[in-house]
């Protein structure tokens, strides 16, 4: 007897070009996105093209853009809140060396 199991049949609900849910039109399992158009079957394993259109996105990555990073606390500020506190200008101070790790400054 033969053990192998053949592979449930896919059922693509989402376009496989844009991930959209909505669809334009509608015949058995022919169908077509509402948002870019695009026409695909969804009895079809469209495995290879999500992949390549995955890949593409996060190959397109947006420019970097700076943050303006204030000074550091060096001396005491105005008290209120006790903001003069060791712990307030600690804290103060690791927020803006992690801002500044984000914009791939040196702290």
């Amino acid at each position: 007897m033969n053990d192998i199991k053949k592979p449930e049949p896919v059922s693509w609900s989402f376009c496989p070009e844009c991930g959209c849910k909505e669809l334009h039109h509608e015949e058995r399992e022919h169908k077509q996105c509402k948002n870019c158009h695009q026409e695909w079957f969804s009895d079809i394993d469209y495995s290879e093209t999500v992949r390549w259109n995955l890949q593409k996105l996060k190959a397109v990555r947006p420019a970097p853009v700076a943050v303006a990073i204030p000074e550091r606390m060096k001396t005491e500020p105005f008290t209120t809140i006790n903001r003069g506190s060791k712990n307030y200008k600690a804290g103060y101070n690791a927020a803006i060396a992690e801002v500044a790790k984000l914009n791939g400054l040196k702290p």
